[in-house]
C-alpha cells in the first residue's frame, strides 16, 4: 500500500504518476473540498482508493500500519506512519524539514524541497500559515519525476 496525500493546490500528477508505479495507492484527506478531489483522483485509476472522510482516525491508523510506504506533505500522517515504522516521503513547499518537523527517524534524503535557488528564503513559514505571495507555488516546483524517483529507490 502507498498512501499520498496532496496539498489543495497542487495537481494530481504525482498520485496518477505513483498510481503506474505501485499496485494499490490509498489516498488520503479531508472531508469537503479535499475528499471530492480526491474522490475525483480516485475514480481515473482502478488501483486508486480514496477514504478521505470515510472512515475515522483509529481506522486511517488501522490502514497506515499496513502500508509499504507513505508519501505526504508535513503532515500529521507523515508523522503517525513513522509511529508504525512505515517509510515517509515528505513533501515541501514554503516550511522546510531544518524547522524540525520532518517524520522522526526518516532519512533526510526521503524529505523532497522545492529548489532553494529558486526559492532561497525557504523556510519562510514556520507552520504553513502565512506564507508570501511569491512562495505559495513553492511546492509545485517539485518534479513529479523526482517523486516517483525517490519511491522507487524507498521501495
Amino acid at each position: 500500500f502507498l498512501m499520498i496525500r496532496r496539498p489543495p493546490r497542487s495537481t494530481p500528477k504525482p498520485s496518477s504518476a505513483a498510481s503506474d508505479v505501485y499496485k494499490r495507492l490509498i489516498l488520503f484527506g479531508a472531508p469537503g473540498d479535499e475528499q471530492g478531489r480526491l474522490d475525483k483522483l480516485a475514480k481515473q485509476k482502478d488501483n486508486v482508493y480514496s477514504i478521505a472522510g470515510k472512515v475515522v482516525l483509529s481506522e486511517q491508523m488501522a490502514i497506515m500500519s499496513n502500508l509499504s510506504l507513505m508519501v505526504s506533505m508535513d503532515s500529521a500522517n507523515g508523522h503517525i506512519a513513522t509511529l508504525f515504522g512505515i517509510n515517509v516521503i515528505s513533501i515541501w513547499g514554503a516550511t522546510h524539514p531544518c524547522l524540525g518537523y520532518a517524520a522522526f527517524g526518516q532519512s533526510e534524503q526521503n524529505s523532497i524541497t522545492p529548489s532553494l535557488e529558486k526559492y532561497p528564503r525557504i523556510p519562510v513559514s514556520i507552520y504553513g500559515a502565512k506564507c508570501p505571495n511569491e512562495y505559495i507555488d513553492a511546492i509545485n516546483d517539485i518534479r513529479v519525476e523526482e517523486v516517483i524517483k525517490r519511491i522507487k529507490k524507498v521501495i
